[in-house]
């Protein structure tokens, strides 16, 4: 594939030798490849699909390199400790193999007593950015009906660029027919960059008065994804930095980890959509059968 069959969006440089827009590729069960086609890779995620609640084995790895076989060493790695009577099962600790920074602890903060059984919507971390100081950064959960359009923009391969600043496009009224879509959103919590709104514009309105790059309280969002569509089925999600997540002022380490981060949410939502879709299988088996 050349240059001229690629999305322009897919083309536009990111911080740190990523594009500001990527897709995560399934190679294997054991290899996710992170670029902007199938065949040119940027780097390679080592995953460890048996390693669910181990303390021992990583989740995902993401390597220095493209191809599994270069063995290069591991940049960040995010493991799911054990269940605790302190954390839910859905709590990640991500780990830099190189110790160039301690753990950092990325916890839901939904999960409240009546939570802890359903799907998370919201992650939260905090860590050193560029400069040495520590700011906070909160994954939320996107889906048809939030309307949102950091995640609904990136939903195709070929959708054009879009850029912290740019004019959200005003809300549909009435009834209208798009296929449904899923994703996330990172938001820089309380950050310098936060949007001063207007008194009374902070809610969704008719008019959107915030503009794209921003969640509705002002907060900068500095990443998204969403889940690919399409009918490429190793093509799993379509990622773009946002704001201070594109020019790479918060640093490398933020980069890598906002990367990763995101392909261990996607993996995560996928294997629990396949524990029960196992499930709805042995339990139609065991139903009986045909009548």
């Amino acid at each position: 594939m050349g240059q001229e069959d690629i999305s322009p969006a897919l083309l536009e440089r990111g911080p740190y030798g990523f594009p500001a827009r990527w897709i995560l590729y399934k190679r294997s069960s054991s290899t996710l490849k992170i670029g902007i086609t199938k065949d040119e890779p940027l780097h390679y995620i080592e995953r460890h699909s048996s390693s669910w609640g181990s303390s021992k084995n990583p989740w995902q790895v993401l390597h220095a390199s493209a191809h599994k076989g270069d063995d290069s060493p591991g940049l960040v790695a995010i493991y799911k400790p054990k269940k605790s009577m302190f954390s839910t099962p859905r709590d990640f600790l991500i780990n830099f193999p190189n110790g160039k920074l301690p753990d950092i602890e990325m916890r839901r903060v939904d999960a409240s007593t009546m939570k802890k059984l359903t799907s998370p919507s919201c992650y939260e971390f905090a860590m050193p950015v560029q400069g040495g100081r520590v700011e906070t950064f909160m994954w939320k959960k996107q889906d048809w009906g939030s309307h949102c359009e950091e995640v609904r923009a990136i939903r195709k391969e070929d959708e054009p660029p879009v850029h912290t600043g740019d004019a959200r496009p005003p809300l549909k009224e009435g009834i209208h027919f798009s296929k449904p879509y899923t994703g996330w959103v990172l938001i820089r919590v309380g950050g310098p960059k936060r949007l001063a709104l207007r008194p009374g514009v902070q809610h969704e309105g008719k008019g959107n008065p915030f503009p794209m790059g921003f969640a509705e309280n002002g907060d900068e969002i500095v990443a998204s994804y969403c889940e690919a569509q399409g009918w490429v089925n190793t093509r799993k999600i379509i990622f773009q930095f946002w704001g201070s997540g594109v020019t790479g002022e918060l640093g490398e380490d933020f980069t890598r980890v906002a990367s990763l981060s995101a392909c261990v949410l996607w993996d995560d939502e996928e294997r629990e959509r396949e524990k029960n879709a196992a499930k709805a299988n042995k339990a139609g088996y065991s139903g009986g059968g045909m009548e």
